[in-house]
């Protein structure tokens, strides 16, 4: 496994500091402003922080920290911190896994020894002790030859198919790690801390990998989760101060198939590219500009979410032809059904109320059910899950109980000063002050009666002109 497979951005170098005492350790979050280590790793009455990049250890760019109360930690080697004033752009998903013998894991972390630098590694679980109700830790794992002292590894993730399933705590010699389990770690927090999330998922979900995608070129350079709706930035870099329209346009024409296809007619079609992808051109409706915000909003959740894709469309409502991609997540055991929404304006306010007009037309029981209808119909065997998605369609349960969640994925596409005038060292700053103003006016916008089991979640894609973009695009298909 490559280190840049493991997960950078949300694992970092933890120093605790109590006068001229230092102790180091690794440290991951689990939520936008919550972390945690190993208990062994800090001194009562200290100084805690961490560093969100390798090098700002070196430079002394740290994140102040303070300890999390509430919840029972007397027995078992973790603790729980938060943020003082910063907010994590990302953070793991948390998985409870029974393991046996010889299954491999990955660990990810920064042992002292190498300084700044992390070490990755993968390996395999040698003893499962989980039964022991008086052991400290729940499985042990074998120690590789990358590392040969472990000492600032305390707290580091272990994980398996991505999802954190463990916290190293202890070397024990030159033999063997000891990991307490998430399991372990969660049933301790239990309800105690306020306002923190602690959802998880389990085998059959973490072993489900859903169907490949083409890569893309999104960047979510924000993820905004201080107020609702959540709103992450979505952003596709600069080379040399020039916005790389031309390679967004590529990966789009890429994601063709994946978009306009579905399970069914790819297997219909059979193992051939160049067909395939004639038949996705067919069915995409590149003379509506529309389609194109629908297309990014598909790709943009496919790379973000472990998503079924079920199946994208026209939905002809009330005279109108909306376009709306439908994707189906396994969340923590739930099934959500994402209902997705897109605006490419002009101006971000144009985007807002023509999306906010589209979800209301989209969002009724009737349409609902019509869309549960839909996606049974396209069921592929292949699939997990497939009795929970059978579910969907029996009219004889009430929506509620057919479905955990509704999610509205929407993506808005804007021409926006901060692409046109670009300013590398304003540019995060200017981003979120229109993330702001986004969710501002989607509130101020949005109602709808069936709200309670709504959950809006938005992409803010800022672009250097939308009629050119689109022009481009649509050029290169045909």
């Amino acid at each position: 496994m490559k280190l840049n497979s493991y997960p950078t951005g949300s694992v970092y170098i933890f120093q605790s500091q109590k006068e001229d005492s230092v102790r180091r350790g690794t440290c991951f979050s689990i939520s936008n402003n919550v972390v945690i280590t190993a208990k062994h790793t800090i001194e009562d009455g200290g100084e805690y922080s961490l560093y969100l990049k390798p090098d700002d250890f070196i430079s002394g760019d740290k994140v102040k920290l303070k300890i999390i109360d509430g919840y029972d930690n007397s027995e078992s080697d973790f603790v729980l911190l938060e943020c003082v004033e910063n907010e994590i752009s990302s953070f793991l998903n948390a998985g409870i896994v029974s393991f046996s013998v010889d299954e491999e894991v990955q660990v990810y972390g920064f042992p002292a020894e190498k300084n700044q630098i992390p070490a990755g590694f993968s390996s395999r679980i040698c003893s499962v002790i989980e039964n022991i109700k008086t052991a400290k830790h729940s499985y042990e794992i074998a120690q590789v030859p990358t590392v040969s002292k472990y000492k600032g590894m305390s707290g580091s993730p272990v994980l398996f198919n991505g999802y954190v399933v463990g916290m190293l705590i202890v070397q024990q010699g030159n033999s063997t790690l000891h990991v307490l389990s998430i399991s372990e770690i969660y049933n301790n927090i239990g309800e105690g801390v306020k306002g923190l999330n602690l959802n998880t998922s389990l085998r059959e979900e973490i072993e489900y990998i859903p169907p490949e995608h083409p890569d893309t070129p999104f960047e979510i350079c924000i993820d905004c989760n201080k107020a609702i709706p959540n709103i992450k930035g979505v952003n596709i870099g600069f080379e040399y101060s020039e916005w790389r329209k031309n390679e967004l346009i590529e990966y789009s024409k890429d994601w063709l198939i994946d978009y306009s296809l579905t399970a069914q007619h790819k297997k219909a079609i059979g193992n051939r590219p160049a067909k395939q992808l004639q038949e996705a051109i067919k069915k995409y409706p590149i003379d509506n500009l529309n389609a194109l915000g629908d297309l990014f909003l598909h790709m943009a959740i496919r790379q973000s979410h472990k998503t079924i894709p079920v199946v994208n469309g026209v939905y002809d409502i009330n005279g109108n032809s909306l376009f709306s991609c439908s994707h189906v997540v396994i969340n923590s055991g739930q099934v959500e059904l994402w209902l997705g929404a897109s605006s490419i304006k002009s101006t971000m306010n144009e985007a807002i109320t023509s999306v906010i007009e589209n979800i209301n037309n989209l969002i009724t029981i009737n349409e609902i059910k019509n869309r549960f209808l839909i996606i049974t119909s396209e069921i592929d065997e292949e699939w997990p899950f497939k009795e929970k998605l059978k579910r969907l369609s029996d009219n004889r349960i009430s929506i509620e109980k057919r479905v955990d969640k509704i999610i509205i994925p929407i993506f808005i596409v804007n021409s926006s000063d901060i692409i046109k005038n670009y300013n590398e060292n304003e540019f995060l700053e200017k981003f979120k002050s229109k993330i702001d103003k986004c969710r501002e006016s989607i509130t101020s916008h949005y109602s709808n009666k069936i709200v309670k089991l709504i959950d809006v979640r938005v992409f803010l894609f800022p672009v250097d002109d939308v009629t050119s973009l689109y022009n481009d695009f649509k050029k290169e298909v045909q």
